[in-house]
């Protein structure tokens, strides 16, 4: 096992968290909050000092990697990474103590956007590291969904393969930074179009920018405690839910789009299936919404149906989605997005796939020499590859109620805790007051050991399920 090279990219992981610390420094000197600047300063050089001699002392490492290298990376990026990003909190506020400034870098870097703060209560400054984190988590999840998951699912269904995915055995490593670049690039334009046409359409500077980086990267975190409908425009507002839609959709479809430059492209992104299918359960979810929030709240419901399968969750206003049962609201969760995508969720592929598979399971039942087989982009699977998906549907569900079990074990009723799980799993933190818990559960009022519970579930749901179990079965460390 290469450590040394897990080594060196962790070494340049803590690079760039420094690197977006100094981003929050510009933004905390802009916005004369000298406290906040201070904090920065000082946690990001020693990030900086800490990353590069872990880069200068695994500089001579050998350039080649496993599979299971490329795994141990991605489990240690998303539990030490967000131990960085909660230097800033702790600093600012030493009494909440670890777990709870862990569990908010957790949930902003996994962009779940279930903050354990009241946003009245921070500085601005402090909103605005929030928001960078989303995004930085937004790009990392597209980017290491792209390299190493694709990587990790070769022989399966092709869930995760695209064509900004190039296999080269061994340098796995060297591809995040090139496919980080152009996922960058594409959620940095998406960001810049929604944050220059919501402040021209009136939305103050501030919440613009917060709002914009939390879009793309499907994170659902706000600047204010209030619905959207009471400080942004209704223009702003579809705006920020078309960025929440193109942020849930497949990266690799979008960038296509986007670099052949070319305005009939764009009914590729209605053409794909995994879009098709969001579109349709968007729709779905607008007609249930009228049926109970009533024909007068159309345009927040309208919305709300877009915030929603997009796993942002934006509460526009307060008669809305939130009126339907809510276990279609959390049913619907846990669908979440595209594969290659910031959205959470099971990803909606893989239903969809399911859903083949079964259809063409029950037509061979009435006649079994039929052959019939399942089709995915243009070429047909065999029955074998479909083991993975449902042994990850499988491994999804068994988490998700064991996640119940853990969350009534810490003290949640049965209803609580089913709705903290489904929100955290599926990393869509405002899922929990869209179901209107009667206990009147908020992420705030969630003990140290919740949170914990709560972050732990955030992170598989960011790692995907079966990269969890793999840590449990020993032949998959055998050199490969």
């Amino acid at each position: 096992m290469a450590v040394t090279r897990i080594i060196l990219w962790i070494g340049y992981a803590l690079v760039m968290m420094a690197g977006l610390m100094g981003l929050a420094l510009l933004g905390a000197l802009f916005l004369f909050d000298y406290q906040t600047a201070v904090i920065m300063v000082v946690t990001g050089l020693a990030v900086l000092v800490f990353g590069a001699l872990l880069i200068f002392s695994t500089a001579q490492t050998p350039s080649r990697e496993s599979n299971s290298d490329a795994l141990l990376f991605l489990l240690l990026f998303w539990i030490f990474i967000p131990l960085i990003g909660a230097i800033p909190f702790l600093v600012y506020s030493p009494d909440i103590g670890w777990i709870q400034a862990y569990f908010e870098a957790v949930s902003m870097l996994t962009t779940s956007g279930a903050s354990s703060f009241i946003p009245e209560n921070l500085p601005p400054a402090m909103l605005l590291w929030q928001a960078i984190l989303q995004f930085f988590g937004g790009v990392s999840v597209a980017t290491l969904a792209v390299v190493i998951l694709a990587a990790l699912n070769l022989t399966g269904t092709g869930v995760h393969r695209s064509n900004l995915f190039t296999l080269r055995k061994g340098e796995l490593f060297e591809r995040l930074m090139a496919i980080g670049r152009v996922v960058f690039g594409i959620y940095l334009f998406i960001a810049s179009l929604c944050f220059i046409l919501m402040t021209v359409s009136g939305t103050q500077v501030f919440d613009a920018l917060c709002l914009s980086l939390s879009a793309v990267a499907t994170g659902g975190m706000t600047p204010r405690s209030d619905d959207l409908a009471l400080y942004i425009p209704r223009i702003s507002a579809f705006v920020l839910a078309i960025t929440c839609a193109l942020g849930a959709m497949n990266v690799s479809v979008v960038w296509d789009v986007l670099r052949q430059r070319n305005i009939r492209n764009i009914r590729r992104i209605f053409t794909n299936i995994e879009h098709r299918t969001l579109l349709s359960i968007s729709a779905a979810l607008f007609l249930l919404g009228i049926l109970y929030a009533g024909l007068q709240n159309i345009y927040p419901v309208f919305l709300e149906a877009i915030f929603f399968i997009s796993s942002a969750g934006f509460i526009y206003d307060a008669i809305s989605l939130e009126q339907i049962p809510s276990v279609i609201l959390i049913a619907i969760a846990l669908i979440g997005g595209s594969a290659l995508s910031t959205a959470g969720g099971l990803k909606v592929i893989r239903i969809v796939l399911l859903m083949r598979h079964l259809s063409t399971d029950i037509k061979r039942l009435s006649h079994p020499s039929r052959v019939l087989p399942v089709t995915f982009r243009n070429s047909a699977i065999p029955d074998r590859a479909f083991l993975s998906i449902w042994m990850y549907f499988f491994g999804y569900t068994l988490v998700f109620g064991l996640s119940i079990l853990c969350f009534g074990a810490v003290g949640l009723d049965f209803v609580d805790a089913t709705a903290a799980s489904a929100a955290s799993l599926a990393n869509m933190g405002l899922l929990l007051p869209a179901t209107l818990p009667e206990s009147g559960l908020t992420w705030v009022e969630m003990t140290p050991s919740q949170m914990m519970v709560s972050s732990m579930l955030m992170l598989i749901g960011r790692v995907e399920v079966l990269a969890v179990f793999a840590l449990l079965t020993p032949s998959f460390w055998k050199e490969q």
